[in-house]
């Protein structure tokens, strides 16, 4: 942590512009074209999850729609 920033302060990295304008039920090209290409992807049998630099983004493993995200 740098002296004097609370980890909340941090800047996110520039790789997460737009996190902002995902939405409940987008496709997988959708958030593609927003986001980019993810760093790794992971799979269950429930869902598949893309990780980024900075978040990951959760997808339902039947409909392959983005249910969520965590940064």
């Amino acid at each position: 942590m740098l002296e004097g920033r609370s980890p909340a302060a941090a800047q996110a990295p520039a790789e997460c512009a737009g996190w902002d304008r995902l939405r409940v039920s987008m496709t997988e090209t959708e958030v593609r074209n927003l986001l980019g290409t993810p760093a790794r992807i992971e799979s269950t049998p429930l869902q598949a999850r893309w990780r980024y630099p900075c978040g990951t983004a959760y997808f339902d493993a039947d409909t392959r729609r983005f249910v969520g995200y965590e940064k």
